[in-house]
């Protein structure tokens, strides 16, 4: 039995039961096929038509049947393009569009400048760089991180540390400071995975909707007394939006 497809090829699996119905009623009726469609020029599937030697109705009762198909087969693909661009469209717009910084913090006396931006339903995050930097060659790097979701404080910190110290025997953690909305914590690494070493100090901050990061990292195996100081002093000191 040929399966009965419209011409964007999408199986009209009712009619095929319909077909292959047996009742007494349906029995005095003989199925005859009488022509085969051609495909057109964009290469659309062949349409299988049928009709009744005894009842001239069941011609009409299924081409209708499968004109309704057809109608809803379009309007269907018709919502999905117009979903699909729409969500090109957001995209788009999305890159373009400016993700609010979360935190009030200031940076030390150096010439800081925004590196790049990014945000989608779940994350948003802006990072920073030293004016003639860029985020694809960096020595120090400042990122404010927004994270959704309900996830209490420490397992959030008990992620990033397996996160960290998978693969990294060098890792070396800490934490400097913690309460029941803050966690601040610093680790240090020689290099690991191919990753040059670093050290970075890093703020959990827990908001209505999910968790907040600002960090401060350089590549280097260890901070300087000073420039450590300066950056628990400044990580501490943030601030959260009222509107974060």
């Amino acid at each position: 039995m040929q399966t009965i497809v419209n011409q964007r090829g999408l199986p009209f699996k009712f009619l095929t039961s319909l077909l292959r119905f047996r009742s007494a009623w349906f029995a005095n009726y003989a199925l005859q096929p009488v022509a085969w469609g051609r495909p057109s020029r964009s290469g659309s599937k062949f349409v299988h038509q049928y009709q009744r030697a005894k009842m001239p109705s069941c011609q009409s009762m299924i081409r209708d049947a499968c004109n309704l198909m057809k109608i809803r087969a379009s309007v269907f693909l018709g919502v999905l393009a117009a979903l699909l661009v729409t969500g090109c469209r957001s995209t788009n717009t999305g890159a373009a569009r400016e993700v609010p910084e979360r935190w009030i913090f200031a940076f030390d006396s150096r010439e800081w400048e925004l590196g790049d931006q990014s945000a989608d339903h779940q994350t948003a995050i802006r990072e920073y760089v030293l004016r003639g930097q860029t985020v694809q060659n960096w020595s120090e790097l400042v990122t404010s991180l927004y994270m959704k979701g309900d996830v209490a404080l420490r397992d959030q910190f008990e992620q990033y540390r397996r996160g960290l110290s998978r693969d990294c025997p060098s890792l070396r953690l800490s934490i400097i400071d913690e309460s029941v909305q803050s966690l601040i914590f610093e680790w240090q690494m020689d290099g690991c995975e191919g990753q040059p070493a670093q050290h970075e100090i890093r703020r959990f901050t827990r908001v209505k909707t999910g968790i907040l990061s600002l960090s401060f990292v350089e590549k280097t195996r260890e901070l300087s007394a000073e420039k450590r100081a300066t950056w628990i002093s400044i990580i501490k000191a943030a601030n959260v939006r009222p509107d974060a």
